[in-house]
């Protein structure tokens, strides 16, 4: 959903959201994420972006949505807790972990012979003591996903209930985030006798000089370390395998995805983004939703990735 500024024939303004099915305790809520404000330089210093922000919100309002959250920079907190009535629900942590560390050696020493040599023992110790590949067993098997179909639902019913408040993750929208669009991203699902336990959405990228490899999204249907560790190993095999000198994920600070990625010696990192949420719902008021412990998000949830 969309507003849009016009003078002169010309778009000089727009404030964009989508609207995103939400798990609110027992409910699922149509909800609205907030993902682009663009104003004219020329129409910045009137009254143009609060007219398009408020005609937004009664858009939102007037088609049942009463919630609005985002995931934010810097600049956008800043006027969206100040000036918006909208409220932080917490930061969001980066967990890093680096898998080679030639690039940074080559930015320190500047001598590319020595930096070889120190990152190829890096390599021996981390693929002894971190990445040794672990046997699935009989029960189960990592599979390719090429489109979501019914036994993710099935997953999301039962997986749910884990959290209190989440972006629904039912096939039709896994297919429409992950699939149905131009971005290439990995999907790998746990099997087991035909069910799919739980899966995890990677992507690999080249920035700057680094190739990071991104946990995008990973949800299980229940909170065993089992099964989130066995997604892991292959998430993080699978970008070792694509020559990665670093893999990150997005984590809720103290959830039990951050307490399972510091096993795995990922290390928390500070981002300028943050999550922030606005209600106008008398049965889910923005105070309730600023709790953060009843949130689960990934990476995925936001549109930056």
């Amino acid at each position: 959903m969309s507003a849009i500024a016009i003078e002169n024939g010309k778009c000089v303004g727009v404030v964009a959201t989508i609207p995103v099915k939400l798990k609110v305790n027992n409910d699922t809520i149509v909800a609205n994420q907030a993902v682009d404000i663009v104003v004219s330089p020329s129409h910045r210093q009137g009254r143009t972006f609060f007219k398009l922000e408020r005609m937004a919100r009664d858009l939102c309002e007037e088609n049942g949505s009463p919630m609005t959250y985002a995931f934010t920079v810097t600049d956008t907190f800043v006027i969206a807790t100040r000036m918006l009535s909208f409220r932080c629900v917490e930061p969001v942590i980066n967990m890093v972990k680096l898998i080679d560390i030639t690039p940074h050696l080559q930015r320190v020493f500047k001598i590319q012979s020595f930096s070889r040599v120190l990152s190829w023992l890096g390599k021996i110790a981390y693929n002894r003591n971190s990445i040794n590949k672990k046997s699935f067993g009989d029960e189960y098997n990592i599979v390719e996903i090429n489109r979501f179909d019914e036994r993710f639902d099935d997953l999301w019913q039962e997986g749910a209930i884990n959290h209190q408040v989440a972006v629904v993750r039912d096939s039709r929208y896994l297919n429409w985030r992950y699939k149905d669009t131009p971005v290439d991203y990995t999907v790998l699902g746990l099997e087991s006798k035909g069910n799919i336990d739980g899966f995890i959405v990677l992507k690999c990228c080249d920035e700057k000089d680094v190739k990071r490899g991104r946990i995008v999204d990973v949800f299980c249907r229940n909170k065993d370390r089992r099964l989130l560790d066995l997604l892991l190993l292959e998430g993080i095999n699978y970008c070792c395998r694509l020559g990665v000198n670093v893999v990150s994920c997005w984590v809720k600070k103290g959830s039990f995805l951050n307490h399972e990625l510091k096993k795995r010696n990922f290390i928390e990192r500070s981002t300028n983004h943050s999550l922030i949420i606005r209600s106008s719902s008398s049965k889910y008021p923005t105070g309730f939703l600023t709790e953060e412990a009843k949130w689960f998000f990934t990476m995925g949830d936001s549109d930056f990735f």
